[in-house]
């Protein structure tokens, strides 16, 4: 173990990437709202 208990939430990860929580959060459904590039940007993060 790492050491780190801190969980990454979508509001941390929204944040990081400049997009919306909701973004992330359609992104990792595998929204079609959300353009297939931005979607594997969000998962690469």
């Amino acid at each position: 173990m790492t050491g780190n208990k801190h969980r990454t939430s979508l509001k941390d990860l929204a944040h990081e990437l400049g997009v919306s929580i909701a973004t992330v959060s359609r992104a990792l459904r595998n929204s079609p709202e959300i353009g297939k590039e931005d979607g594997k940007n969000i998962k690469k993060a």
